[in-house]
């Protein structure tokens, strides 16, 4: 219960220190527990013309259900033209301003928080620990869905910078925190 309880402060606290090495000296935990993953080691690019959506699914899609981890996307242009699925138990976060996700070509939503691709359909995430996205700077996006969309149970959204999106935050979803997002030219900041 006492690293459970030292490990929730952490990375609760952590979300806007940066790459995971920074997370571990900056809190001196431990976060063994989380396996952490480079969006670019699944492929994705970064350079604001390949198309990273299938890289980012890949790296969201690798664990398990439940599973924690810790879905880093470094500082770069990442081109998002389909939806990205972020797992409960994982958190997806950037180095802020520097990691750029350009959705001007999206159809839908960027990403969809609580959710996982089962078959190539995507599917609900019962139960298990928040879904996390923080620490990114996102422009465009589809006019009627949420560049960031969540029905799940537990969540955590903080530390963005939305631009000229159709709709910035779309929550359906219960028992989350948002914090520190910036919305700006947007049809409809926020959809709850």
């Amino acid at each position: 219960p006492i690293k459970r309880r030292a490990l929730i402060q952490a990375m609760s606290s952590a979300w806007l220190v940066g790459s995971p090495k920074q997370i571990r000296a900056a809190n001196s935990v431990d976060l063994k527990a989380y396996t952490t993953r480079n969006v670019r080691d699944f492929g994705a690019v970064g350079d604001g013309v390949t198309d990273d959506t299938a890289a980012f699914n890949r790296a969201t899609n690798a664990s398990a259900n439940w599973s924690p981890a810790l879905e880093y996307a470094p500082a770069g242009r990442y081109r998002i033209s389909g939806t990205v699925y972020v797992r409960k138990g994982q958190s997806l976060y950037g180095e802020g301003l520097s990691s750029h996700i350009d959705a001007s070509d999206a159809k839908r939503s960027t990403f969809v928080l609580g959710k996982h691709i089962s078959g190539g359909i995507p599917a609900d995430d019962p139960g298990g620990s928040p879904v996390k996205i923080s620490s990114l700077r996102g422009l465009g996006g589809a006019d009627s869905n949420g560049f960031i969309y969540t029905n799940a149970q537990g969540f955590q959204i903080s530390g963005l910078f939305l631009s000229a999106t159709g709709i910035g935050v779309e929550i359906e979803g219960t028992d989350g925190i948002m914090s520190d997002i910036a919305i700006d030219m947007c049809l409809s900041g926020m959809v709850f």
